[in-house]
């Protein structure tokens, strides 16, 4: 019975995100490179405080290269718990079709940043909702089985680790230009 009610929420949720969808199809999407990009976000699954730590890390490297750099994590429990500088939503902030709905989501999806890193390695329904309807100029990530609208620029990775994730971006996006 619970995967029957499961089947109907991820139905309806990806009913919602279509709809939505239709709406921010024509939003301007442009390759920026990692040496051109002012503000950067980053989405995760926050829920491991290992993975809290090493997002933090890299939010504090790119500040002091003069990054603007803002984080949302998703922490896959009644309530979000993050003992570090970065802003977290929870199951409590999702309504029943996964849709998160706090305003801290709200206003992370209209933040223009110029990359949004999806730093998330499982399918995270949250978290694609987030990324898909982002005013975000470039959205990269990785591929993920049943989701395609979440990222312009996927990259394969041979450990899901944020560390190697993180590298293996820079290294690509510091390879793109903008005209």
């Amino acid at each position: 019975m619970m995967q029957f009610i499961k089947r109907i929420r991820i139905f309806f949720f990806h009913y919602f995100l279509d709809n939505e969808l239709k709406k921010a199809e024509n939003l301007p999407r442009t390759m920026v490179g990692f040496e051109a990009a002012k503000t950067i976000g980053i989405l995760f699954d926050g829920t491991n405080m290992s993975d809290q730590k090493v997002v933090e890390s890299i939010q504090e490297s790119w500040r002091q290269k003069g990054k603007k750099v803002r984080v949302l994590a998703f922490i896959n429990a009644p309530a979000a718990n993050s003992h570090l500088n970065i802003e977290s939503f929870s199951r409590n902030d999702i309504n029943w079709y996964l849709k998160p709905i706090s305003p801290l989501v709200h206003s992370f999806i209209n933040s223009e940043f110029d990359i949004l890193m999806n730093a998330y390695f499982e399918e995270n329904l949250p978290l694609e909702y987030i990324s898909t309807l982002s005013k975000a100029k470039f959205r990269v990530g990785i591929p993920l089985p049943h989701s395609t609208h979440h990222a312009d620029f996927m990259v394969q990775i041979k450990e899901p680790s944020l560390q190697v994730f993180f590298d293996t971006l820079k290294h690509y996006l510091k390879i793109f230009t903008t005209s």
